[in-house]
């Protein structure tokens, strides 16, 4: 028997938080949600087939899932390419996973979808930012609004960084700078970012 998986990666999100900034319209089909224990829910990814072909996501929070027909038989063709990172669908007779998507920052992303055959199925993906202040504070799971706070912070310097990170009532720690890693407590915080710099901007960070 096969088992067939629509993504292996499933986010910790809340209910669907609005803006005119996003244009959310109409909404992306999801998956059902599961509440989990402390009120976090996880949902479904943003589900895309031969019908569904265009989606408003926000980066760094949303996993777009394409449901076709033979998932493993899928290449895709990003314009840009770094918008977003694919994931090809796999069939090892007992498990299958769809074709994913992963978007990274904001932009339109058109995506080209192939199969063996030379069939191509082509998408076109918004993808936003929650970069305001109102965007992020409706978030309720903390760990994801902080995720999605550090969003904001990448390519600044370090030193606004902490600053910005402080004001909005959050802890900054510094996990590693120009290569070199520093020795963190074990305990997590999900309003705890920690900030990899890099020639004194923020190049990446995580949260905990």
């Amino acid at each position: 028997m096969k088992i067939l998986i629509l993504s292996t990666a499933i986010l910790l999100a809340v209910t669907g938080c609005s803006s005119s900034e996003r244009n959310l319209t109409p909404d992306p089909v999801r998956s059902s949600s599961t509440s989990l224990p402390g009120g976090m829910k996880v949902i479904g990814p943003v589900l895309l087939d031969e019908n569904d072909t265009t989606a408003s996501v926000i980066a760094g929070l949303d996993t777009i899932v394409f449901d076709l027909p033979d998932p493993a038989d899928w290449s895709a063709t990003l314009t840009p390419q770094d918008l977003a990172t694919f994931l090809p669908g796999t069939d090892d007779s007992t498990m299958i996973n769809n074709p994913s998507l992963y978007p990274l920052k904001a932009g339109q992303l058109n995506v080209v979808l192939t199969n063996k055959e030379g069939r191509t199925l082509q998408f076109v993906i918004t993808i936003t930012t929650a970069n305001t202040e109102e965007e992020i504070d409706s978030i309720e799971d903390p760990s994801v609004a902080s995720d999605a706070f550090g969003m904001t912070l990448l390519g600044m310097f370090e030193v606004d960084a902490v600053d910005t990170i402080e004001n909005s009532g959050r802890v900054a720690r510094i996990a590693e700078r120009d290569g070199e890693s520093y020795m963190l407590t074990s305990d997590y915080n999900p309003k705890r970012l920690n900030l990899i710099i890099v020639t004194g901007l923020v190049s990446s960070f995580f949260v905990g």
